[in-house]
C-alpha cells in the first residue's frame, strides 16, 4: 500500500482521494500548496525545500 503522508524536513504532502496519484505538496516557508503528479516529484520537491533550507541557515545563522 502506498503512503497518504509523506514528511520530510521540507515539508508535507498529502495523497489526495479526487485525484488518484495526485498529491498536494505543503513545503516549508510556501503561501500555498503545490500539486505534485507523482511520489518521486514529492521527494523532489520536499529534498529541494530541505536543501534550501540547510543552505540559509548556513548564510543567516
Amino acid at each position: 500500500m502506498k503512503p497518504d503522508l509523506i514528511t520530510r524536513p521540507g515539508g508535507v504532502a498529502k495523497r489526495l482521494r479526487t485525484m488518484p496519484g495526485h498529491f498536494t505538496v505543503d513545503r516549508v516557508g510556501d503561501w500555498m500548496p503545490v500539486i505534485a503528479d507523482s511520489e518521486a516529484q514529492v521527494v523532489r520537491l520536499l529534498d529541494e525545500r530541505e536543501y534550501a533550507l540547510r543552505v540559509r541557515q548556513q548564510i543567516d545563522p
